[in-house]
Formats: C-alpha cells, sequence, structure tokens
C-alpha cells in the first residue's frame, strides 16, 4: 500500500528511487539536476555514472525506459529532456513497472523521492 511520508527519505530503509529524466551527458553520466536527483548523486557518487550506462544500453540518449534498479537504487523516468515536461504517460508506465517488481518481492520498501 502507498503511503506519503515527508523528511529525509534517503535515511529510510529499503530501495531509494529518484525522478530522472533520459538526458546522457558526453561523459555518459545521467544528468541529475536539482532537488532529489542531486541530493541522491552527492549520497550515491557512481549513481550517475551507473544510471547514465544502463539508461544508455537500454534505450539511449532521449530513450523511454521507465524505471530502472541497481541494488537499493533506481530511478524513475518522468520526462525525456531535462528541461522537458513531465510526461504523465511515461510516468505511469515507468510505475507499472515499479508496481509489478513491488507484487514480486512484497518484503521490500520501495521509496520514490521527488
Amino acid at each position: 500500500m502507498a503511503q506519503h511520508k515527508k523528511g529525509d527519505m534517503f535515511g529510510a530503509p529499503g530501495v531509494h528511487i529518484v525522478t530522472a529524466n533520459a538526458c546522457i551527458s558526453s561523459d555518459g553520466t545521467l544528468v541529475m539536476g536539482l532537488g532529489a536527483a542531486l541530493a541522491f548523486k552527492k549520497k550515491y557518487p557512481d549513481a550517475s555514472k551507473i544510471f547514465g550506462g544502463m539508461v544508455q544500453e537500454y534505450c539511449g540518449h532521449l530513450g523511454r525506459y521507465g524505471l530502472m534498479l541497481y541494488g537499493n537504487k533506481g530511478i524513475l523516468q518522468t520526462r525525456c529532456e531535462m528541461q522537458g515536461k513531465v510526461d504523465t504517460g511515461l510516468i505511469k508506465y515507468g510505475l507499472n513497472i515499479l508496481r509489478a517488481v513491488a507484487e514480486g518481492n512484497p518484503d521490500k520498501t520501495y521509496n520514490v523521492i521527488h
């Protein structure tokens, strides 16, 4: 069951997922701009390189992936371009993937941080 909580969710147990885009920089890292994505990048310095490689391999720069998980970290795609409009269909696509993953792992907690 989904719950809405406020505060430092990076300290919460479970998988930490931030909203993201599909913009890959020239060095192969995922562009993680402001807010929770920037805090995520600071907490997990290797995240932008790991997820950049995953996104590049899966769909390429500005492609469509929906959700990417790596260990206890993840990104939920809300747009393709860094400054592009939020795409509700894309968010729904990613959340459907997350729902399927969560149903298959009922003992895990998934924290979507934005």
